[in-house]
């Protein structure tokens, strides 16, 4: 879409050049050459996730830091985390589809190559330009010389002058790649090379290769690389063209893409692998194993924070990048991958359990230590080393030992065969084995004696973790809670009496003396003294689950089944002072369920026995079913490229404003707006938090978490500013470079000058009137009797008139005009009396319509009336009498329940759903549009809230809406209080402190589903 210049626009430009130099730095996060394919994390993005089409064939960066895509479809801008499209409905018709070729050029503008010409593209602006006449498609792009954009076509060589392309050279030549170098301009076309420089040219031909078309040109360490129709060229010093296959496949198949990253690597695609070339010349080829099956690579780039980024034709957009996770694998010489323990060997090394036996690793070598058959079970379930360099081998049917290279039975060792080795922790002279059929402690002289025969009975008979206190006291996790082994017996401490029934599956001394006791299901027990405390999701713990625990660097480190996440030891609260437990920030290191986590995807991890993490330096090694995983701890928050932070823009009723546009004027009676605003920090988007920040409204910072837009409610008359701020995975805060101005312009009746006029006027009329009484005075006394009826008569029926229009006035003002409905004013005006009739309180309920935004972009802007006409008639149907029901604005709505007791709101809510499953609307087509609905809804008041804070109370229900709507949509969600609500009051913006309140037992969820989205402010972007 074009944009009239500004002001501001030409600010921009300005800057152009400075952001693009800052772009095109080299990346100080690049992938590494000694990583292993295999060893990247991959993420992948699919239509699913918001891509217009899943052939992706063009990628660039532009100046400000956004990806942008092009697919077969259309092209699209992307922040990280959403996708926004470019298509005939939003770009003034403009087609965007079939953008095979990108190039991003020095004044930070992205380029495409469609078939209609050339598409120039940054923050929401599109421009085209096409040739004089017919159509011609855009093959390559590139800059020759400096600033001057050239277009190579099926039909020669164009440039850029004003708004058109025009011919430059080469008529009739099939130009199919371009490539600057310098001073130099290189040209690929059919069988030959094209060098031009200055006015001279060079043709150089292929040999052999004259019907071999050039598609591909890149420049890497002084060699001109050259992907061709058949197999990858390049042009070395001899300065003749020559054939380069370290690949068969290289030497004959299509060369899709060309790129390099700034780590040394050259990548190549073919339509069936995708290759990495690396600087010694070693060639890595990358099929379905490694990657993907035929992945089909059109476009590869390295962006400003070492990312490699692929579009593939069949799998649409994947990103790349180191990552903190390696691993060992079958390819180093594992004999099985699948890993239950691991231990080091006191020279550097480690020893590692498999499924089938007993391995070890040192200086990148992988050996049999001792293969299943020779162990009382195959599993080696956990691993101790001894003093006197003894290795004990647990394993899933008993133990043995290694020593000397030899694997003998400990003395009284038989009594283990059959039993489940799960933990064998060496305590001064003795060592204490916990096993699937009970505790046993081991001494030389008195072998394996079993501890508690028969105290510990059922699942507490299975003994999962181990920490020994002192030569006779140790404390025994079992399935069935923890207990105390001393010189008196067998007991549970008061402080683990709520461990009853859970599986402790670790335990760990911290650096205060305070214990930690790991369950399998039910977070961690933090005890010191007498007191232990529970710490859960409500402390903040992203899952409950616990494996192992490890310190390392002032770090508490947590496996489980969905990965490992890590928790500042500071944060840890003493048991002794705290009956409740704020927030712990805790972050996921690695992660099973990717991208909606801060830390890596990778699958992890094994557990159930002690041995299930190994510190080998600033290496956590971890055991899996595909590996060790071996985690580069120092990697955690290393410092990278600092996020982007951009306003996007500014929304007013339909009309999208951007900062480029200059200053937004509102002079109407609706100022209601939404700000939207980002971040582009691709290495970690889902890490960054935003805060807003409104000037000469706002006097602070307002924390919008993880939500990138903001929305502000009937502004006064004034001009404001908004800026937005993002904090990285470290907690640094980094400003916007831009900003969005606004001016609401005063009503005439906020008008100073109007308000003088209005005063000046009553004083006059005061003045008349008093006069006017002074002659009437002097009338007779019957003219004064006949003129006071006459104008006493006068005056009430000009009081009526006016009483009539005032009433209409109010009626109007307070009624939506779309939709017949009571809107925002009215429900101002009515609840206070609606709150005095009902002293028992009522429920705020918000409905919003799902999707609705897609009816107005694929129907229109009239379809989007009449479905909200619709809509309204249906909420009056099923609404009761009594009950208020008003549009709040745009598609959400609002219904006050009156003499709604708590039991029978799910039942009303679900009954609402329902009914609306049936609603349909007829646009006039061949088809009805079916659109379902979402609720969020909440009581007032609550506690001690006053009931004059019931607009506070709304904010419940629009976080509660937020989570019907991230739970699906087509559901409800409420947030009533909880069993300590009564003596607590809400307060202001209790819809930025829902999880503290939820925490504290003040509120509690219902019809929850899935894990708890942060909520945020206001949930307007729904």
């Amino acid at each position: 879409m074009r944009v009239p210049p500004s002001p501001l626009l030409r600010a921009t430009a300005v800057l152009a050049l400075a952001s693009t130099m800052l772009l095109a730095a080299p990346a100080t996060l690049a992938l590494s050459e000694s990583r292993r394919f295999s060893d990247f994390a991959i993420d992948n993005w699919t239509v699913a996730e918001g891509l217009p089409q899943v052939a992706v064939q063009s990628l660039a960066q532009d100046g400000d830091g956004y990806v942008w895509v092009g697919t077969q479809a259309s092209i699209a801008r992307f922040d990280g985390v959403h996708f926004e499209v470019f298509d005939r409905r939003n770009s003034q018709g403009l087609d965007t589809s079939m953008a095979e070729a990108s190039y991003r050029a020095r004044d930070g503008y992205v380029w495409f190559g469609t078939r209609g010409g050339a598409l120039r593209v940054r923050s929401a602006e599109i421009t085209p330009f096409t040739t004089a006449g017919t159509a011609l498609p855009v093959q390559s792009i590139s800059e020759w010389p400096m600033g001057r954009m050239m277009f190579g076509t099926s039909r020669g060589l164009y440039r850029l002058e004003g708004a058109q392309l025009v011919q430059d050279s080469m008529a009739g030549a099939d130009i199919s790649a371009l490539l600057q170098d310098g001073a130099t301009l290189w040209i690929g076309t059919v069988g030959r090379l094209i060098r031009r420089e200055g006015q001279q040219t060079q043709s150089i031909p292929l040999p052999g290769g004259e019907d071999v078309r050039i598609t591909q040109l890149l420049m890497d360490g002084g060699v001109l690389w050259m992907g061709t129709s058949r197999g990858l060229w390049r042009l070395g010093a001899s300065g003749i063209p020559e054939r380069h296959a370290p690949d068969p496949e290289l030497a004959t198949l299509p060369i899709e893409s060309l790129c390099a990253d700034s780590g040394g690597s050259v990548w190549i695609s073919t339509a069936p692998n995708l290759f990495r070339r690396k600087s010694t010349g070693q060639i890595e080829r990358m099929g379905g194993k490694e990657f993907v099956r035929n992945p089909w690579v059109n476009a590869c780039f390295e962006d400003r924070e070492g990312n490699l980024w692929l579009g593939s034709q069949t799998e649409s957009l994947f990103r790349l990048w180191d990552g903190l996770v390696s691993r060992l694998t079958d390819a180093d010489g594992l004999t099985d991958p699948f890993i239950w323990a691991l231990e080091e060997d006191g020279q550097g090394g480690a020893l590692i359990g498999s499924n089938s036996g007993l391995m070890h690793y040192r200086n990148g070598r992988i050996d049999t230590v001792a293969q299943g058959h020779e162990l009382p079970n195959a599993a080696v379930y956990e691993l101790a080393r001894l003093p006197d360099n003894r290795l004990w081998i647990g394993t899933r049917g008993g133990l043995r030992e290694r020593s000397a290279g030899r694997l003998t039975t400990p003395k009284g060792a038989e009594r283990l065969d059959g039993l489940q080795v799960n933990s064998i922790v060496p305590s001064g002279e003795a060592t204490w084995v916990g096993t699937s059929g009970g505790l046993f402690r081991h001494t030389e002289r008195d072998g394996f004696q079993p501890v508690g025969e028969g105290a510990f009975e059922g699942v507490a008979e299975r003994v999962r973790s181990l920490l020994p206190l002192d030569d006779e006291r140790v404390l025994v996790g079992t399935e069935d809670g923890l207990w105390l082994v001393d010189g008196s017996g067998i007991s549970v401490p008061d402080w683990a009496r709520g461990l009853r029934g859970r599986m402790v599956t670790s335990l760990l001394r911290l650096p205060n003396g305070a214990l930690l006791a790991g369950t399998l299901d039910s977070g961690l027990l933090l005890a010191a003294g007498e007191r232990g405390l529970m710490l859960d999701e409500r402390a903040g713990l992203p899952t409950l689950n616990v494996w192992a625990l490890r310190l390392h660097d002032d770090w508490l480190y947590v496996s489980s089944t969905e990965g490992l996440y890590r928790l500042p030891v500071a944060s840890i609260p003493d048991p002794t002072s705290a009956d409740q437990v704020s927030t712990i920030p805790a972050s996921w290191v690695i992660s099973m369920t990717g991208r909606d986590q801060t830390g890596q995807r990778a699958r992890c991890c094994n557990g159930g026995a002690r041995s299930r993490a190994l510190l080998v330096g600033d290496e956590l090694w971890l055991p899996s079913i595909s590996g060790v995983l071996r985690v580069d701890l120092a990697s955690i928050g290393s410092v990278g490229a600092e996020p982007l932070v951009h306003v996007e823009s500014v929304t007013h009723a339909d009309h999208r404003q951007l900062p480029a546009q200059g200053e937004m004027r509102i002079d109407d009676a609706l100022r209601d707006v939404r700000f939207d605003f980002t971040a582009l920090h691709f290495r970690n988007p889902s890490a960054l938090r935003f805060q807003y920040r409104l000037e000469g409204y706002d006097r602070d910072w307002i924390d919008a978490q993880e939500r990138r837009s903001a929305f502000y409610t009937n502004l006064p008359p004034g001009t404001y500013r908004f800026r937005v701020r993002a904090s990285d995975e470290r907690g640094h805060w980094v400003q916007s470079g831009n900003a969005m101005s606004l001016q609401v312009v005063p009503r005439w009746l906020e008008r100073r000058d109007s308000k003088i006029f209005l005063a000046l006027a009553a004083v006059v009329l005061l003045m008349l009137t008093a006069a006017a009484a002074l002659r009437r005075q002097r009338l007779r006394t019957q003219r004064l009797e006949q003129l006071v009826a006459e104008r006493t008569a006068l005056l009430q029926r000009s009081n009526e008139r006016l009483e009539q229009a005032n009433a209409a006035l109010s009626v109007e003002s307070q009624t939506d005009a779309l939709t017949g409905l009571p809107n925002r004013r009215a429900v101002f005006q009515q609840m206070p009396g609606m709150l005095a009739r009902h002293p028992e309180g009522v429920v705020l309920a918000l409905v919003d319509i799902d999707h609705f935004k897609r009816v107005n972009d694929e129907y229109g802007h009239a379809a989007g009336d009449l479905v909200l006409r619709d809509f309204a008639h249906f909420l009056r149907r099923v609404t009761r009498e009594g009950d208020m029901l008003a549009r709040w604005g745009g598609e959400e709505f609002l219904i006050v329940f009156a003499g709604l007791p708590d039991d029978a709101v799910p039942a009303r809510m679900t009954r609402l759903i329902d009914d609306g499953k049936s609603l349909h609307f007829d646009l006039g087509r061949e088809r009805p549009l079916y659109l379902g609905f979402s609720i969020g809804w909440t009581r007032h008041p609550l506690g001690l809230t006053p009931q004059s804070d019931w607009a506070h109370a709304l904010e419940l229900a629009d976080a509660a809406l937020y989570q019907a709507k991230a739970s699906g949509r087509g559901t409800w969600v409420g947030l009533a209080g909880g069993s300590d609500m009564h003596d607590t009051a809400l307060g202001p913006h209790p819809g930025q402190r829902v999880a503290e309140l939820v925490g504290k037992g003040c509120l509690q969820w219902h019809n929850l589903r899935g894990r708890l989205a942060p909520v945020p402010k206001e949930s307007k972007s729904r």
